[in-house]
Order: structure tokens, then C-alpha cells, then sequence
């Protein structure tokens, strides 16, 4: 039998369909893609999916959703919820006062949102005459965030019921997982050591970058630019037990030293094999053997703040800097690497209003030996007509950003 799911992708969803697939491949899930849209991934799977397992392993996923109709019109699809005949699918029978709401995605339900919450008080009277009591749930946007869901118990006493615009049809489905917000804010905000003067890696975007690199947990990952350690504090969290990292500054080590005991004391973790060093990355090639990283996943420096008004000649040098202290990692990289390697990595891209620029270095890359990984799989991009940049890196952004994050896989020879 064959199981609709919704993947709600993150602010990033290119980025988060990458991961997906990604994923899938290193797990060997086959999936079939039946829509994809800027918000969701809808994908149809003969085997189901233990859902919150992959909600727990996805860095760029908001929620995973099951879909139990399809329908050409908003009409149609309103007409049916309100005859009560989808009620068996959307809330469970053994509650009896259900919490409910609509999580709206895509442009049409999103300007029909007052006929669906006119389609909720519907659905409170029907509950009524069945003997059972309702909520609904309603936030300030189409969509409910995955903190309304989990405050107000929908998983487990009621429904967050989605409804997502697809390019021909509606879906209607409900959420089964949620991502976990508070686990989140906690490795980033609650740990001890964090260095917002150095540039933080979001924990969901160092997840990602582990999930882009498709390496078995009992492969050996080194993070050589390790800052306060987020990288590698997601691949314990991620179960992962050869890990290395590095870092120039012995602050940065003291730092990921402190928050990696801090996390395997929170989560009561076993044990791990981690080694740490204070090293310039040019020089780890005598300390590391050759041969033995499986995958480095790193965000090196990316340049000092920058404001809209700094200058060109500025930005150049910036730019000239990076690219040696880049094309001098690769080298180190070439020699500690295992055959078919992964190198996860971030460029950084800086916006002007004379246009962006970016580091000059991939064809001298090339000539080292390193093949860049397309991170999205040909069928979804035929399906979807979406894929990496010209470059062939993903990126990643926030609004307002001046530095953005651009987003290589790359492979050594085998």
C-alpha cells in the first residue's frame, strides 16, 4: 500500500530537499514524488516511514505530515470536511474533547483562510452532536507553528489538519511529527559557550551538513575549523562515535571542549571517542594519518563583519584572503582523506549592491582532485525543474544578510 507524506520544508526549502533526499539514500527509503512546492515535498512510499524518527534526524524539516485526500477545488475540499464524512481520518476517536486546527500552505488556501476557520466552528458542532467538545486552535499566520502545535497537545488529543496547495490539486492531511524547537534552542542558547563574535552555525544547518555528507555513524568525521564546536556537537547528538575536530584558537577548543561534555551529560550519552586540537589547518596533515578521515564538514572563516558600506577594494582583499586560506585547507584536505571522501563546506557569498561575490577557486579545486556532488538527485530536478546553483552549491540565507552561506559536497577520487 502505498503512503502519502508531506514533508513542510524550512526558510531554505531547496536546501531541505537536498537533505531529504540525501537521507533517503543513505538509509535506502525510496520515495516517489507526487508534488513540490516553495512550502512542502509531498512524496508517496510503499514502505511507511517511522515518522518522528525522520523528523528527529531532519535539520531542515518543520513537520511530517500523513495525506489522507486529494481534491481538485477549495470547494470540494471544504464541502467534504464539513459533511463530517473526513472526521474519521482527522482526529482520534478515543479523545473526547479534540483540540484542532488548519495549517494553510500555498496561495489559495491562504486567501480562503476565513472560510476555514468558518469550516472549523462547522466541524465544533458536529463534534458537539456526537457528545464530544472541541477547540480550535488558530495562530497569527496560515499556518500553525510547531510551538502552537505542541502547546496546545494537537498530536496527541486532536489534529493539526494541513492543507497544502499543490500545482493541480489540494491535499488534506494531518501532522504526525513536529520538529523539536525546544531541543533546538537548548544546543544552541543553553550551552555553555557560545561566541556570537565568531559566527554561529545554526545547529539545524550543522545537522543538515552531517545529513549532506551520507557518512555511516561508524565513519570518522573531523570538523577542521571547530569554532565552539556545533558540528560536532550535532554529530554526537546525531549518534555518531569517531569524531574529530580542530581550530586555530585555543579558546575555540576549551570552548567545544565544555559544550560537547555539557551535551553528553544532558542527553546521558555513551562514551565517544573525540579528539580535539589546537591546530592551523595547514599543518594537520602531520598530525592526522593519511587516508583515515571518512568526512570533513566544516564552516572555515568567512571573512570579518562586513556592513552594505564597505568598500569594493576591501571586499576584494577579503575575498583574495579567503581564497588562499581555502585553496591551502584543500590541500590538507587531499591528503588526509579517505578514498571517496566527503568535504561538506561553506563559501562564503558576500552581497553588495554592485553585485556578489564569491571565491574563485573551484576549477583549481578540480585539479586537486575534488569532484563536486550534485545534492540534488536528477529525478527531482526533472520533476521539479529546481537544483544547485550554476556553481553547484546550495545556499543558505537569512534576511538582510550580508555574508551568505554557500552550501559545496564534494568527493575525492576512490
Amino acid at each position: 500500500m502505498n503512503t502519502v507524506y508531506a514533508f513542510i520544508l524550512g526558510n531554505n526549502p531547496i536546501l531541505s530537499v537536498a537533505e531529504i533526499f540525501r537521507l533517503a539514500r543513505a538509509t535506502g527509503a525510496e520515495f516517489t514524488i507526487s508534488e513540490l512546492t516553495s512550502q512542502a515535498l509531498i512524496i508517496g512510499s510503499t514502505e511507511p516511514i517511522d515518522a518522528p524518527v525522520w523528523q528527529a534526524a531532519l535539520g531542515g524539516c518543520i513537520k511530517i505530515g500523513i495525506i489522507s485526500s486529494q481534491f481538485d477545488t477549495i470547494k470540494k475540499l471544504l464541502t467534504e470536511i464539513t459533511a463530517g464524512t473526513l472526521i474519521p481520518d482527522l482526529f482520534p476517536s478515543q479523545e473526547k474533547k479534540i483540540l484542532f486546527g488548519f495549517s494553510l500552505y500555498g496561495n489559495e488556501p491562504v486567501r480562503e483562510q476565513k472560510k476555514f476557520q468558518a469550516a472549523g466552528l462547522e466541524i465544533k458542532k458536529m463534534l458537539k452532536n456526537q457528545g464530544r467538545s472541541s477547540r480550535l486552535v488558530t495562530g497569527q499566520e496560515p499556518a500553525l507553528s510547531s510551538v502552537l502545535v505542541d502547546k496546545n497537545s494537537l498530536l496527541t488529543r486532536g489534529a493539526d489538519c494541513l492543507v497544502i496547495a499543490g500545482l493541480n490539486k489540494l491535499y488534506l492531511g494531518k501532522t504526525v511529527s513536529i520538529q523539536d524547537y525546544e531541543d533546538y534552542s537548548s544546543r544552541d542558547y543553553g550551552r555553555p559557550q557560545r561566541d556570537a563574535r565568531s559566527g554561529m552555525l545554526p545547529p539545524k544547518l550543522a545537522k543538515i551538513m552531517i545529513n549532506l555528507a551520507s557518512v555511516a555513524h561508524e565513519q570518522a568525521i573531523l570538523d577542521p575549523f571547530c569554532g565552539s564546536g556545533t558540528i560536532l556537537q550535532e554529530a554526537l547528538a546525531m549518534g555518531y562515535h569517531r569524531i574529530a575536530g580542530s581550530d586555530i584558537s585555543s579558546k575555540a577548543i576549551t570552548d567545544t571542549k565544555q559544550n560537547l561534555a555539557w551535551l553528553a551529560t544532558q542527553r546521558q550519552l555513551p562514551k565517544t571517542d573525540i579528539v580535539l586540537d589546537q591546530a592551523d589547518v595547514r599543518k594537520l596533515g602531520s598530525t592526522i594519518s593519511s587516508g583515515s578521515i571518512d568526512a570533513i564538514i566544516t564552516e572555515p572563516f568567512l571573512g570579518p563583519p562586513l556592513t552594505a558600506h564597505t568598500p569594493i577594494l576591501n571586499i576584494l582583499a577579503i575575498i583574495q584572503e579567503l581564497e588562499s586560506l581555502y585553496l591551502d585547507a584543500f590541500r590538507t584536505f587531499a591528503k588526509i582523506l579517505a578514498p571517496k571522501g566527503k568535504v561538506v563546506i561553506v563559501f562564503p557569498l558576500i552581497k553588495t549592491p554592485q553585485g556578489i561575490f564569491s571565491l574563485r577557486i573551484l576549477e583549481q579545486l578540480t585539479a586537486m582532485g575534488f569532484r563536486r556532488v550534485n545534492p540534488i538527485p536528477d529525478e527531482v530536478s526533472l520533476f521539479a525543474k529546481i537544483g544547485p546553483t550554476a556553481r553547484g552549491s546550495l545556499v543558505y540565507h537569512r534576511e538582510g544578510q550580508i555574508v551568505e552561506r554557500e552550501i559545496f559536497i564534494f568527493e575525492t577520487a576512490g
